[in-house]
């Protein structure tokens, strides 16, 4: 028997512990240290083992489930480190403002999506589009045009607690266009915070370096 990690629950390692996503429920979540210890050595190292009171907690709480064999060890998602913005190159530019007016509505819709249907729905569409769409072009130019128009359009929208429909609309808009850009999500510890951002190769599209490199990813789309 072994116990492996639920659909939709994701993690990373943030100042030395375990940060965990759980998408269905729309919570992050750390462990017990005892707890923690239990998991890595079983779990995430893609062991098996008899039945465990720890684990078969996490079983009720929803964080594994019970599989008649181990998975392969689990790895947290991996991202190049940034280095570049492109709000530096989009920061000057005038998109045009039909542009601007489309950004805008993406994000609002970005966010009644989330609102209705819930992370993890939402997140699942925005895979589904990066999915279709490929790896996509790195054409910079094109995607600083994109990124562009949503830094305009951040100007009229109310920018607090909404890096996350913003990141999910510029993502999808870029898949739409055939355009490169991973949504990322990434978390730290002491005080705990979750952020998002749009990133291609090393270079983030709608933050800074020096911001998201206190992050570290723990869902990456």
């Amino acid at each position: 028997m072994a116990y492996i990690l639920r659909p939709g629950i994701r993690f990373c390692e943030a100042s030395g512990r375990l940060v965990f996503l759980d998408l269905p429920r729309d919570r992050y979540l750390c462990l017990d240290q005892g707890v923690e210890q239990r998991l890595r050595q079983t779990v995430l190292s893609g062991s098996s083992c008899e039945r465990d009171p720890m684990l078969d907690g996490l079983v009720r709480g929803g964080l594994l489930e019970q599989s008649e064999r181990p998975a392969a060890p689990t790895q947290p998602p991996s991202l190049p480190e940034a280095n570049i913005s492109l709000m530096d190159v989009a920061g000057g530019a005038r998109p045009p403002l039909p542009a601007i007016v489309r950004a805008g509505v993406a994000v609002v819709r970005a966010r009644a999506s989330l609102r209705r249907r819930g992370m993890a729905a939402t997140i699942a569409q925005a895979a589904g589009q990066r999915a279709r769409a490929g790896p996509g072009c790195e054409n910079t130019a094109a995607i600083g045009r994109v990124a562009a128009a949503f830094a305009r359009a951040d100007r009229y929208l109310s920018p607090l607690d909404q890096c996350l429909p913003r990141s999910l609309a510029l993502a999808a808009t870029l898949a739409r266009r055939g355009l490169a850009g991973r949504l990322v999500i990434g978390v730290r510890l002491r005080p705990f915070l979750a952020h998002s951002w749009v990133q291609t190769g090393r270079a983030v599209l709608n933050d800074r370096p020096d911001i998201v490199r206190t992050f570290v990813p723990i869902l990456v789309i």
